[in-house]
Formats: C-alpha cells, structure tokens, sequence
C-alpha cells in the first residue's frame, strides 16, 4: 500500500512586516474589529508580543493575508489580541493554526497560561475556542474605559 501525503493547508504561518499592514486593515474593518494603528503594532512587537499572518494564495496564485493574530503579555500570562481570518479562507483552519502558534510562542516566554476576549454575538469564535481547550470565566467582569470617546 503506497503512502498519500497529507494534503497541504492552503495557508503557511509567518512573522508580520510592516508591508502587511494595508490588508491587515482590510481584513479587520470587514471583520469589524478596531484596528491597531501601524506605531500601536510596532509596539507590541517591541513589547515581546507577536503578531502572526497566515499567508494564503488565491485560485489565481496571488499571495493574499488569509489571518492576523496579536499577541501580548503582563508578565504572567499572554493574551491573543484581534484573532481574523479573510472570508474566503473561512472553516480552513487558519484561526486554529494561528492560536496555536501563539499559544507556542506564549509558552516558549515562559508565561503561566493564555486569554482572550471575545464579543458575546460571536458564537462562532466561542465554539472555536471551546474545542481548542478554553473555558468561559465566570468569576471576571471586563472593564474599560477609552481616552478618544
């Protein structure tokens, strides 16, 4: 019986460049998330942060950003920032793989454990998590308070 490899994800994990940046914020104003600013990027990454890209190709083979995960720590535990995948590469595993490497990368900091928030409509994003091992806190409230409002 001969062996079949694996077929390949459509998408490969890399570090971001500021060339991203331009569909990144594509990406999260189809998403409806609040964009960090370039300099707010450049500080997390100066912060021992992350931030990670999936790289897709589209049918045509153009490389397009399939999902961008942030990053960042208190000291003792990471949290992930602004988890977001292109539509078309929905349900194709790029949010998984891009957890994952952060939670590996998290880990590597030698940091206790990992968080995230998540929009309370965004059933979607919770059942994701729940599979990857998260679990709803009861016992916290999040508060916040913006200096542009």
């Amino acid at each position: 019986m001969s062996k079949t490899a694996a077929p390949s994800k459509p998408f490969t994990l890399r570090a971001y460049s500021a060339e991203d940046y331009p569909a990144i914020l594509a990406l999260w104003q189809y998403t409806r998330q609040r964009p960090y600013r370039p300099e707010q990027m450049e500080r997390v990454l100066r912060s021992e942060g992350g931030v990670l890209v999936a790289e897709g190709k589209l049918p045509n083979g153009e490389k397009v950003v399939a999902g961008v995960l942030i990053w960042s720590h208190n000291g003792q535990v990471g949290h992930l920032w602004r988890v977001a995948v292109a539509p078309e590469f929905l349900r194709q595993g790029v949010a998984s793989a891009l957890i994952h490497q952060a939670e590996a990368d998290i880990r590597a900091s030698g940091l206790d454990g990992v968080g995230l928030l998540t929009r309370i409509l965004n059933t979607a994003a919770q059942s994701l998590y729940v599979k990857l091992g998260y679990r709803h806190r009861e016992d916290l409230i999040f508060w916040s308070k913006r200096f542009d409002e």
